[in-house]
């Protein structure tokens, strides 16, 4: 008892050392490990959060909300195919969760299965539909799903419900962002923050218009303040790079491209500046082991087997290097390079949606 007042409170510390005592007088206690589960993941131990909860799960099979809290976890850490398992699971024995089916539904938009999203989500129009996060997430779903009526009625009502708010600006700063028109952009983005300093992802995209117009030091300074806000925002981590990049900072770059792809290794144009950066720093094997996996992500992409070329070439392989500027020749004439959009900032990142808390 004394550790739940503790933790209704915010007192984590207390709370642990609460919960800590129950399970060494009582070894076993399911409930207890949910709790520290939850200590931990509000401490951003997420190690610890995973491994109570998981205990709490093999204690007790049939608890309710196991399975919603290690959900809610690995969506918090982007790990959103797990997450996706645990909600199914969730649902299971709780049906008529809306939480769990909101969450569910964002999982697969962030998987980019927009019809699979959208059979989820609809549902809950009903209860949902003056929800900020629904309604984006239903706008860009339903428009990726060749159903535009509906897109459009969802961004009716974001207008309707989001007028004058930080994150309506944030919207329709993206948007202008995505159509190249910095300038148009720029004044939303200043205005959202200064409504709302901490607002996820507002100062990542501040970031790219100072990236664009070749002011790096503030570019720099806007993605390290997002990342004060969302330490595990991988899109920071990248553009970090690509500022040391652009700078003449390259083992910088190496540092921020490795953090990258630690969060993410299967983003490509992390791994790709990741070789980028090891080739300037003259590290000719690491820059090839870290093309070879953009290569692998992104097989249509010129610009990886130029870099390619290159790091062979600097290297000694001459016959290879010929062979990978052919075939970077070869793919340029074929197809624009979607790879190099994604790094000059021009294919930006979907905002994501938070989790929706009990």
């Amino acid at each position: 008892a004394a550790g739940q007042r503790a933790l209704a409170a915010g007192h984590l510390r207390r709370a642990r050392t609460d919960f800590r005592a129950v399970l060494r007088l009582r070894p076993g206690l399911a409930g207890a490990e949910v709790n520290l589960g939850v200590i931990a993941e509000r401490q951003r131990r997420w190690s610890a959060a995973h491994a109570h909860l998981r205990r709490a799960r093999q204690l007790a099979p049939h608890l309710a909300g196991v399975e919603l809290d290690l959900g809610l976890l690995d969506y918090h850490l982007n790990h959103y195919r797990r997450a996706a398992g645990e909600f199914r699971r969730f649902l299971a024995q709780q049906p008529a969760s809306p939480q769990a089916r909101a969450l569910l539904g964002f999982c697969l938009f962030y998987r980019y299965r927009y019809r699979s999203a959208m059979a989820t989500l609809l549902p809950l129009w009903p209860r949902m539909h003056a929800n900020f996060t629904y309604l984006y997430v239903i706008s860009i779903a339903a428009g990726k799903s060749s159903r535009p009526h509906l897109a459009h009625r969802a961004m009716r009502r974001l207008r309707a419900i989001g007028a004058g708010s930080p994150a309506m600006k944030l919207i329709l700063a993206r948007g202008y962002l995505n159509l190249q028109q910095d300038a148009k952009a720029l004044p939303l983005l200043l205005a959202a923050i200064r409504q709302a300093p901490r607002l996820p992802f507002a100062h990542f995209s501040l970031g790219i218009v100072y990236q664009r117009r070749h002011q790096y030091g503030a570019a720099r300074r806007e993605f390290e303040r997002d990342l004060r806000i969302e330490p595990r925002l991988v899109y920071d981590y990248e553009h970090l790079g690509q500022v040391a990049l652009a700078t003449a900072h390259p083992r910088q770059a190496v540092g921020w491209f490795a953090k990258a792809v630690r969060l993410a290794p299967r983003l490509a144009a992390a791994q790709f500046g990741l070789g980028e950066a090891w080739l300037r720093s003259r590290h000719y094997r690491r820059a090839l082991a870290a093309l070879a996996i953009a290569q692998n992500l992104a097989p249509a992409s010129a610009s990886v087997r130029l870099m390619e070329g290159r790091a062979l070439l600097l290297s000694g392989h001459r016959r290879r290097a010929r062979l990978a500027f052919a075939q970077a020749t070869r793919l340029r004439k074929q197809a624009q390079d979607k790879l190099r959009r994604e790094i000059s900032g021009r294919h930006l990142p979907a905002l994501p949606a938070p989790a929706l808390h009990r």
